[in-house]
């Protein structure tokens, strides 16, 4: 299925803007996190378009326990790797 990221935030530096990434985590209350996969997003771009397998889950406030969910976000760096910033976004079904 194909989802978007509407409006791709902008970092709080114009240089992180070169080197951005989606990360799509996957959590479980049982597994910890894992990346599920990574999409590099053209510079200059304000929206980004992507595949992902099956349904999004998103997080349940009311279980503790065995909790599975995907978490999105934006990874932002400088040439050099020593500053990083990570926010969060919510995709939106593909139209």
């Amino acid at each position: 299925m194909k989802y978007t990221i509407p409006n791709i935030p902008k970092p709080s530096a114009k240089r992180l803007e070169k080197d951005r990434k989606l990360i799509i985590e996957v959590h479980s209350g049982w597994d910890g996190y894992f990346i599920k996969a990574e999409h590099i997003i053209p510079e200059g771009a304000e929206s980004f378009e992507f595949d992902f397998e099956g349904p999004i889950e998103h997080r349940d406030p009311y279980v503790l326990d065995g909790d599975y969910y995907h978490s999105f976000y934006i990874i932002y760096k400088n040439s050099t790797g020593s500053r990083t910033e990570k926010l969060p976004v919510t995709p939106v079904v593909a139209s």
